[in-house]
């Protein structure tokens, strides 16, 4: 186990505020998935799953400590999130793939030929950040798709706030 020591100061210049916080930390290291390297991770209820490179995407049932290989063997999957009952990954080139089935079984959708960056879910809807062709919306857990905005740019990153994207 390592200890990671943190500290904290936070200084407000103008009324001369000082805060000072110290914590002790113990990180435990995981057992794998031992599949390259771990791109996203998605919960849904007590599964884990970690997309990987070149290793497609691994199950745990027991908080990290064991990984199974279930699906995508062998692609490079940069993103995934779970919506509903429903799991989304972003697959390299290969665009968005669908699993009903906690990601035994897996359909490609109507977004092909994309590399897929990132996804943010809010209710129903999934937003997907891709390379070059902006930011995609399913308002069916990731059944159907639609281009939203930003049709030009790569969209790396994608977080909700409330109603705020």
């Amino acid at each position: 186990m390592k200890k990671i020591k943190c500290f904290f100061l936070f200084l407000i210049m103008l009324n001369f505020a000082l805060f000072v916080s110290y914590c002790d930390a113990q990180w435990v290291q995981a057992k794998g998935p031992y599949a390259g390297a771990v791109n996203a991770f998605a919960i849904s209820g007590s599964n884990i799953y970690a997309a990987t490179s070149d290793s497609g995407v691994y199950l745990s049932q027991n908080n990290g400590l064991s990984w199974s290989l279930i699906g995508l063997n062998y692609q490079t999957v940069r993103s995934i999130a779970a919506s509903g009952s429903n799991l989304v990954a972003g697959v390299s080139n290969y665009g968005i793939y669908l699993s009903t089935d906690n990601g035994y079984n897996w359909v490609q959708t109507s977004i092909n030929n994309r590399i897929v960056n990132t996804f943010a879910v809010s209710g129903d809807n999934i937003f997907a950040g891709t390379s070059s062709y902006g930011v995609y919306l399913s308002t069916n857990n990731g059944l159907n798709w639609s281009q939203t905005s930003l049709s030009n740019r790569t969209i790396y990153a994608i977080t909700i706030s409330g109603n705020n994207i």
